[in-house]
């Protein structure tokens, strides 16, 4: 058999790469059973820590910011439902990562827009923010970059 034959053979895309659900359960050994527990255990707790803070954040928050403020705290059970559901069907493990960073990323917007709606507008934050706002000498590039100078906010794209 030739080298080519054998790529082509190692290569080749079958289903049955990722083992079926029924599959995936009897090949559980105790051990995977108490992660696979482990791991509702930790969804769940996410689930009660911020259903019990959900009062005290519509009480304390003000208007204006609570449904980004409310966005920003779910964010943990987002992430962490799709982690759990990546761990029970194993062939929705590239969906669920996806999931988990698009919500980093909208998170990470919200966060933004929070700061500026704190800051009271654009024009507020920029004169607030520093010259160093935006330091992109940061680890891993604070040691190999010495040509990256912090940022300074502006409008101007």
């Amino acid at each position: 058999m030739n080298n080519s034959t054998e790529i082509g053979a190692f290569l080749e895309c079958t289903n049955d790469a990722i083992p079926s659900f029924y599959e995936y359960i009897s090949g559980m050994t105790p051990f995977l059973m108490g992660l696979t527990a482990t791991g509702g255990v930790l969804f769940l707790a996410t689930l009660t820590i911020y259903y019990r803070n959900l009062k005290k954040l519509v009480r304390r928050t003000p208007k204006s910011f609570l449904a980004r403020t409310l966005l920003l705290c779910g964010i943990y059970q987002i992430v962490s439902a799709a982690a759990f559901v990546s761990i029970l069907v194993p062939r929705a493990i590239l969906l669920c990562d996806t999931v988990a960073h698009l919500t980093f990323s909208f998170c990470t917007y919200q966060l933004i827009c929070l700061f500026i709606d704190y800051a009271g507008g654009e024009t507020n934050f920029i004169k607030q923010a520093n010259t160093d706002a935006f330091s992109l000498r940061t680890p891993p590039c604070c040691c190999c970059c010495c040509c990256l100078h912090p940022g300074r906010p502006s409008k101007s794209t």
